[in-house]
């Protein structure tokens, strides 16, 4: 299946969010695996996309480091090509809290 689609979906090799990347492999677009520590797992989901005939790539990166997301989304756009959707799902809260009572205070501790 050609695709112009492409999505990234940050934190996709297991879980919740590798099903995401797979339905959107279901429907035609070209997915980019981010990871940060499971090799094996990314590999795993990039064999299972494969099947749906889309093209599938996995980018290990640390989104912390601003240099690490922007080679993850320069290989994208050479490998895959124009970003279509963002699944951005990559995050840890050091403090549980209601998003809309944040503050930029309470921000940019992260």
């Amino acid at each position: 299946m050609q695709t112009n689609k492409i999505v990234v979906i940050t934190g996709a090799s297991r879980g919740i969010d590798a099903a995401t990347a797979k339905l959107f492999a279901q429907k035609g677009y070209g997915v980019c695996i981010h990871f940060l520590t499971d090799d094996m797992a990314a590999e795993r989901l990039k064999e299972d996309i494969l099947q749906y005939k889309v093209k599938c790539i996995t980018v290990k990166a640390d989104v912390s480091k601003a240099c690490e997301v922007q080679r993850l989304f320069d290989t994208v756009d050479q490998e895959l090509g124009c970003l279509s959707v963002l699944v951005n799902n990559v995050g840890i809260l050091k403090t549980s809290a209601v998003l809309m009572k944040w503050t930029n205070k309470d921000l940019a501790k992260y």
